[in-house]
């Protein structure tokens, strides 16, 4: 039983890409935030944001699992072997097919990312 694709229902990013641009401008990143912590209690308090928003994520991806899928619905797709998330980018026309647009595969979720 070989899948490609995760489907997953559409995740909450709003939290988590506060605290990575936060960490950016900090020149801090997760790995580091994760083992040494950080004395900015913005960063702290915008860390446990993030957090509750990946809990809620997962807790929101456990509700749905196994459910059908329904049309109208947003769904994210996440490929198996790269943990990335599929992303179409309606600015930029695929390379091959011009008329279509263009699908990368993204390390973040995003709410791009279909």
């Amino acid at each position: 039983d070989m899948c490609v694709f995760q489907l997953l229902p559409r995740k909450k990013y709003a939290e988590n890409k506060k605290l990575h641009r936060m960490l950016i401008k900090a020149g801090l990143d997760l790995e580091t935030l994760h083992s040494s912590g950080t004395h900015d209690t913005a960063i702290r308090e915008q860390k446990g944001l993030a957090e509750a928003e990946s809990r809620d994520n997962e807790q929101d991806e456990a509700r749905q699992r196994g459910k059908p899928v329904q049309f109208g619905n947003v769904y994210q797709l996440r490929a198996r072997f790269s943990n990335k998330w599929l992303m179409v980018n309606a600015n930029e026309p695929a390379t091959v097919e011009s008329n279509n647009m263009s699908v990368e595969l993204e390390e973040f979720t995003m709410k791009e990312c279909y």
